[in-house]
């Protein structure tokens, strides 16, 4: 049972540690999907700005 537990704090804690050194390289970017987008810059502070997307709707009516 504690080999359980261990390996399960294990399992959790590897995740934590993922999302502290994300990678820096995208898995799937928009275009490989077939999406619309622009790509913008959102200054955080003086010395920290975030990549984003933003999504362009295309100019036809879709119904889910």
């Amino acid at each position: 049972m504690k080999k359980l537990v261990f390996l399960f704090a294990l399992f959790t804690l590897s995740f934590h540690a993922f999302a502290i050194n994300p990678s820096k390289q995208y898995q799937v970017r928009p275009e490989q999907l077939g999406l619309k987008y622009q790509t913008k810059k959102i200054k955080v502070s003086a010395t920290v700005e975030l990549n984003s997307w933003l999504f362009l709707q295309n100019n036809q009516n879709i119904l889910i």
